[in-house]
C-alpha cells in the first residue's frame, strides 16, 4: 500500500538526489515525479529530500521500503510525497536551517556502521588525472600517457615546489587494456614493476592510492568468460548527451557471488602497498549501485579496515558503504560559466548528505588543464572554506607563481588544521514525522 500526502512549496525546490553531471541540475521549478531512490546516479547525487524556497524540508526515512516512494511536483505550488508501507517522512515546514541536520542525525543513528576513522583518510591528495590531461598529445587520451614516468616527475615536482606530502593517487590508466575491467591487470608496458612504483611512493612520503571502476565488468574478461553469469545489464550512458551509447561494459548481477573474488583482488594491490582505492563509473540506477558497491565495500574490508573507499555517491544511505566522499570534478573553463555555482552546489550537496563522512575536495582547478590561473586560484577560493581535504591534480608551474605560491600556503594552512570530516549533522531531534 502507498499513502499519498501534499504541501504547499514554493519553487524553485532544491533537489539534491537529481544530478546530471557537468550541469547546475539541483534546482528544478518545472513538473517531475521522482523516486530519489532508483533515479540514475549520473554523478553527485545526494540524499532523498527536497526543500523548498521557503526552506521547507521534506526528506525519505529510510531505505528498506523504496520501490513507490516518490516525489511529485506540479510545477507550480503542490509537491505530493507517495509513501509506500514501510517508508517515513520527515516533515519542517518551518524553514529551520537545523531541520536537514535534525533528519540526518534521525537517519544516522538508524543506519549500520562503516569503518573506523584512519588519520591518513584526511591526508591531502594528489591525483595524476589532470595531469595526465594535461600532457597528452593531439591524439592520445589520458590513458596513454599514464606511466611509471609519469608518477617519478609529478613525485619530483612536489619535492621540488615542498608541498606537504599526503595519499598519492594514480588514475585511470594504470590498467591494460578495456577487456581487463573484472581482471584489474596492471598494464605491462606502462607500469612494468608496479611494486616498483609503489616504493617510490612510499620512499618519498605518500600513502599509495588506486582509481577503479569495480562495477564495471568487460564481456571478454577472463573474470566474466569463466563466470557468464555474473554479467548484469549493459552499462547505461552517464548523461543523456554521453558518447556511451553503444556500450562494451556490462555492470555486475546484483546476486553475483562476488565478494570473495574481489577479496583478493583488493588484497593483491594491499600486498603492494595500496591504501586508498578511488572508486568510480557509479552510475545507473542508485538503488541498483548501492546494492554492488555493499558488496565491493566488504570486500574491501576483509582485506583491511584501514583502506579508505573514496566514491562519487553522498547520500545518506549510500554513505554507510564507502569512507571518502568526493565533491567530483567540474570543467573550469569559461566555455561553461556555470562551474562556479556546480562547485558550490556539489559542496553543499557532499556536505549535507555525508554527515560524518570524509570529504574530497575533486580537483583543485577542475578537471580542465587548459585554464588560465586566475580561473585556478578562483576554484581554489571556493574550496577554502569548505570540509574536505584538498585534492591536487594538475601540476601548478604552468600557471605561474603566484598559483605556485597561494596553493601551498592553502596546502600547508590545511595541513596544520585537518578539518576533512563533515560535521552536518545535529545533537537532538525534533521533527515531525509522516
Amino acid at each position: 500500500m502507498i499513502n499519498t500526502v501534499s504541501y504547499k512549496v514554493r519553487k524553485p525546490l532544491f533537489c539534491p538526489y537529481y544530478n546530471i553531471w557537468g550541469r547546475v541540475e539541483y534546482w528544478i521549478s518545472t513538473p517531475f515525479k521522482h523516486n530519489p531512490f532508483t533515479i540514475p546516479a549520473s554523478s553527485t547525487s545526494g540524499s532523498p529530500v527536497i526543500l523548498d524556497a521557503d526552506g521547507k524540508f521534506f526528506g525519505f526515512m529510510n531505505d528498506r521500503a523504496v520501490n513507490g516512494a516518490e516525489f511529485e511536483f506540479d510545477g507550480s505550488s503542490k509537491l505530493t510525497m507517495h509513501i509506500p508501507d514501510g517508508q517515513e517522512l520527515y516533515v519542517d515546514e518551518s524553514g529551520s536551517a537545523d531541520a536537514w541536520k535534525d533528519y540526518n542525525r534521525k537517519v544516522v543513528d538508524s543506519l549500520p556502521l562503516a569503518s573506523g576513522y584512519q588519520e591518513f583518510w584526511s591526508e591531502i591528495e594528489y591525483c595524476t588525472w589532470v595531469e595526465q590531461k594535461a600532457i597528452m598529445q593531439p591524439g592520445q587520451t589520458p590513458h596513454d600517457v599514464m606511466n611509471h614516468e609519469l608518477v617519478a616527475a609529478y613525485v619530483k615536482s612536489i619535492n621540488e615546489l615542498g608541498y606537504p606530502k599526503g595519499k598519492f593517487t594514480l588514475d585511470h590508466g594504470w590498467q591494460n587494456n578495456d577487456s581487463t575491467y573484472g581482471d584489474w591487470d596492471v598494464h605491462p608496458e606502462r607500469f612494468p614493476d608496479m611494486r616498483r612504483t609503489v616504493d617510490l611512493l612510499q620512499e618519498n612520503g605518500f600513502t599509495p592510492g588506486l582509481w577503479m571502476a569495480p562495477v564495471w565488468l568487460h564481456p571478454e574478461s577472463r573474470l566474466a568468460r569463466a563466470n557468464p553469469g555474473w554479467l548484469g545489464i549493459p552499462i547505461a550512458a552517464s548523461t543523456p548527451d554521453s558518447p556511451n551509447h553503444n556500450p562494451r561494459w556490462n555492470y555486475y548481477k546484483e546476486d553475483a557471488p562476488v565478494v570473495n573474488y574481489f577479496t583478493d583482488l583488493f588484497g593483491r594491490f594491499y600486498e603492494m602497498g595500496f591504501r586508498k582505492f578511488k572508486f568510480d563509473m557509479i552510475y545507473y540506477n542508485k538503488e541498483y549501485m548501492k546494492s554492488l558497491q555493499k558488496m565491493f565495500y566488504r570486500a574491501v574490508k576483509n582485506v583491511a579496515d584501514e583502506i579508505e573507499v573514496e566514491v562519487h555517491q553522498p547520500d545518506i544511505f549510500y554513505t554507510p558503504y564507502c569512507d571518502a566522499v568526493r565533491t567530483n570534478d567540474v570543467l573550469c573553463n569559461e566555455l561553461y560559466p556555470w562551474w562556479r555555482e556546480l562547485t558550490k552546489a556539489h559542496i553543499q550537496v557532499c556536505e549535507k548528505s555525508a554527515p560524518g563522512k570524509v570529504i574530497n575536495l575533486d580537483h583543485i582547478g577542475g578537471n580542465d588543464p587548459h585554464i588560465s590561473g586566475e580561473t585556478f586560484l578562483e576554484h581554489l577560493a571556493l574550496y577554502e572554506r569548505a570540509s574536505g581535504y584538498p585534492v591536487v591534480s594538475v601540476l601548478p608551474q604552468r600557471y605561474g607563481s603566484q598559483v605556485v605560491d597561494t596553493l601551498g600556503k592553502y596546502l600547508e594552512r590545511y595541513d596544520r588544521t585537518r578539518k576533512a570530516v563533515s560535521s552536518f549533522i545535529s545533537e537532538q531531534t525534533g521533527m515531525q514525522t509522516v
